[in-house]
C-alpha cells in the first residue's frame, strides 16, 4: 500500500528531458549541471530511469519519515 503511494507520488513529479531542458533555459550545458550537482536526479522508475528535481524527492522523504513517527512513534 504504502509503496503504490510512493510509485503515486513520484508519477507526478516526473520531469521530461525536455522539461527539464526548458526549465534550465534550453540549454544543454545547464541541464547536464544541473544533473551533475545533483539538482535533478535520474530515478529508475516504472522500468525506465526518470528525471525528478532533487528538491521534490526531498520533500517527499521527509513527509513519510514523518507520516511514519506519527504512526510508529519516534524511536
Amino acid at each position: 500500500m504504502e509503496r503504490d503511494k510512493v510509485q503515486q507520488v513520484l508519477k507526478e513529479h516526473i520531469l521530461t528531458t525536455a522539461e527539464a531542458r526548458a526549465i534550465t533555459n534550453q540549454s544543454p550545458q545547464a541541464f547536464k549541471n544541473a544533473v551533475l550537482e545533483k539538482r535533478i536526479l535520474p530515478i529508475y522508475h516504472h522500468e525506465r530511469v526518470r528525471l525528478f528535481w532533487k528538491e521534490d524527492v526531498l520533500k517527499y522523504a521527509a513527509e513519510v519519515k514523518k507520516r511514519k513517527a506519527e504512526t510508529f512513534g519516534d524511536s
